[in-house]
């Protein structure tokens, strides 16, 4: 009885016992479960926290570094901007203190406090020509609400205010080789240049040198020859000229040609160099109405083929002719000495010129020979000689875009050509040509052309660099 009793006192307290320990070690085990998650999420989050802190650090480095570049980049703009602005600065300066050669009316300029020459308005400078032109010493000009006194003797400026004086002068763009100043250039527009041989004819009129395009031809038959060249004293240029005339003769296959002339050694007896101030003007204006053409129509000249000799071709680039646009220095002969005065102080003229094989248009060669062929009155059959010495002028001739004949030609303006259009539109347009050149070898008359002849056909489109006196030898 006492047994059944414990064992059952025992049974009873195994299953009270099991009843509150099972529960609890469920709960335990909860706990720890849940602790371990706890503990990985803990774990996770250290590892987030982490790859957020060198996210962070990356961020703040990336940050830092996109600083540092955009100051380099606002620095380096500054900077290309103050060269822009010193650029363009300079630019100004350059422009204002040095006009372009191509200039084609003079510039009245004043001296500025760093030296530079600035040009005056156009307004001042009509104003300043026109006190000139009517012989004033002195002339008052109004320029942003200030007085100025101009004084043409002393060539100062004087602002009546301050008093303060600037000097000035009047800018011509001369070309380099003539070697005459803008003072010299003054001094024959103002009538001033005496010569030492002949000084009552020395003097030129205001009214003669100071004219309109239109006046030109009047005030050229007007002014004696030697107001407009200068004869050559200089050795080396005398040399040079020679050695220029005995380099030429050869064609461009470096064959002589068989004319009386082909064989010549060629002795310069004298030359001059023109400086026609209007002649100048006349040229540079018909340069850039030329290159005007060519932009509005699109065109490319085409290359001059074959090339002018080698001769030539250096002595032209000694006086900045501008090969690229087909500028060229090449011969011109006349038969009279008095004809090559004419062409010096009125210029080459088309309109009074006999037909010839390639229209009515003035010669030119790139071969002495041939130009000697004109330089004398039988110089078809004989050579020049001290008895009838041979007159040639090396001229400055803007071919421009040429036209390549393949035979006679008779009119007298240029041929026409296609030219392709710079807008959009797919037709093609034609212009006039701005030169007829002959090759050697198309036949235009009895025989096989010989030389290569250029042929221009408008009066302003050559310029008389030389007058060449000479005369051949065997």
């Amino acid at each position: 009885m006492t047994c059944r009793k414990r064992k059952g006192s025992c049974s009873k307290s195994r299953q009270l016992w099991r009843g509150n320990v099972i529960p609890y070690q469920n709960s335990l085990l909860n706990s720890k479960r849940k602790k371990r998650q706890l503990q990985q999420r803990l774990e996770s989050n250290d590892v987030d926290t982490q790859r957020l802190r060198e996210e962070l650090k990356r961020r703040e480095a990336e940050s830092l570094r996109l600083r540092s570049e955009t100051k380099h980049l606002e620095q380096r703009i500054h900077e290309e901007k103050a060269a822009r602005v010193a650029e363009k600065a300079e630019l100004v300066r350059q422009l204002r203190s040095q006009p372009p050669a191509s200039v084609d009316e003079e510039t009245w300029q004043y001296q500025n406090d760093e030296g530079d020459w600035v040009s005056y308005s156009s307004r001042s400078n009509d104003e300043l020509m026109g006190a000139l032109k009517e012989g004033k010493k002195t002339i008052i000009l109004t320029i942003d609400q200030k007085g100025y006194e101009v004084d043409f003797t002393l060539m100062k400026q004087m602002n009546q205010r301050t008093e303060k004086r600037r000097s000035i002068r009047l800018f011509f763009g001369l070309p380099n080789h003539w070697g005459m100043t803008d003072e010299d250039a003054l001094k024959l527009l103002k009538g001033e240049v005496q010569d030492a041989q002949e000084a009552s004819d020395a003097s030129v009129s205001m009214g003669t040198v100071l004219t309109t395009i239109s006046e030109g031809t009047r005030m050229a038959m007007r002014a004696p020859f030697k107001k407009f060249v200068r004869k050559v004293q200089d050795l080396n240029w005398l040399s040079e000229l020679e050695s220029l005339l005995n380099s030429s003769a050869l064609r461009h296959d470096q064959s002589r040609c068989h004319c009386p002339h082909g064989d010549s050694k060629y002795r310069l007896l004298e030359a001059y160099q023109v400086r026609n101030l209007y002649l100048w003007r006349r040229y540079q204006r018909f340069v850039r109405n030329l290159g005007d053409k060519q932009n509005q129509h699109g065109i490319v000249p085409e290359e001059i083929q074959p090339p002018v000799c080698e001769a030539l071709t250096n002595f032209a680039e000694g006086l900045q002719v501008d090969l690229p646009c087909n500028e060229r220095l090449l011969f011109h002969g006349t038969m009279k000495f008095g004809y090559a005065k004419a062409i010096a102080v009125e210029g080459f003229d088309n309109r009074i010129a006999r037909q010839g094989l390639y229209g009515k248009g003035t010669y030119f060669a790139s071969q002495t020979c041939k130009s000697a062929q004109y330089a004398t009155k039988r110089g078809r059959a004989e050579k020049a000689s001290h008895r009838m010495p041979g007159t040639m002028l090396v001229a400055r001739v803007a071919l421009g875009d040429p036209y390549y004949t393949e035979g006679k030609y008779n009119e007298s303006r240029p041929p026409t050509k296609n030219s392709h259009p710079v807008d959009d539109s797919d037709d093609e347009r034609t212009v006039l040509c701005d030169s007829l050149i002959a090759r050697p070898g198309i036949q235009a008359g009895q025989h096989p052309q010989a030389h290569m002849e250029f042929v221009t056909f408008a009066p302003e489109q050559a310029y008389p660099e030389f007058i060449l006196r000479f005369v051949e030898e065997d």
